[in-house]
């Protein structure tokens, strides 16, 4: 797994490591880790600026025929002495570039993250919480008027060419739906999940 920031010369702090690989399911994983301490940068005090964090990588094994509907959630939490840990931010991470056994997963947070220095000392962690495995993908169903008509029944919907919509029913079906900007068809998945996570021991 690794940190970036997008904004200030494509600065990233990688392990560069990954030892190992875990199943991902309902159950979170952690990966730990602490700032490196010659993250500031600039030549003199009147120029020093440590950049705020504003995502993160991990490496994935994607399974064939998964790779629009996987959905992963997210977060970044740091650890307080006086009340444990406390999340900075987080999100949910849908669809994956391709399918493979390692494939890249690239997270940008919503604000950045500012480097304040307590958080240059404390641990911090990335939490990661996939899906139950199975289920079908790749449904055609109908969208018109607001309305998706789907295999949970009908529901309002703003639906977004290209861009995936997460549903949860009233039975706690997790769904995704995709409009595609090709043929014009919506097509409804279960959430599928990430395969396996890959970590550095």
């Amino acid at each position: 797994m690794s940190l970036s920031n997008k904004l200030l010369s494509g600065i990233e702090i990688n392990q560069n490591r990954a030892d190992a690989e875990l199943t991902l399911g309902t159950t979170p994983i952690y990966q730990e880790f602490r700032l490196p301490e010659n993250i500031e940068r600039g030549a003199d005090n009147s120029e020093i600026l440590i950049p705020p964090l504003s995502g993160f990588s991990f490496l994935s094994r994607v399974s064939t025929n998964t790779a629009e509907a996987v959905v992963v959630d997210w977060a970044l939490e740091r650890y307080l002495s006086s009340s444990g840990w406390v999340e900075l931010t987080s999100g949910s991470c849908v669809g994956a570039q391709a399918e493979g056994s390692k494939v890249w997963f690239d997270i940008y947070f919503d604000d950045l993250i500012t480097v304040d220095p307590a958080l240059l000392t404390d641990i911090l962690r990335i939490k990661i919480v996939g899906r139950a495995s199975g289920g079908y993908t790749d449904r055609v169903v109908q969208y018109s008027g607001g309305y998706v008509e789907g295999s949970e029944g009908r529901f309002a919907a703003t639906l977004v060419k290209d861009e995936p919509y997460l549903y949860v029913s009233t039975a706690g079906v997790k769904l995704v739906y995709t409009w595609s900007s090709d043929d014009g068809v919506v097509r409804e998945s279960i959430q599928q999940n990430v395969a396996g996570v890959w970590y550095a021991t």
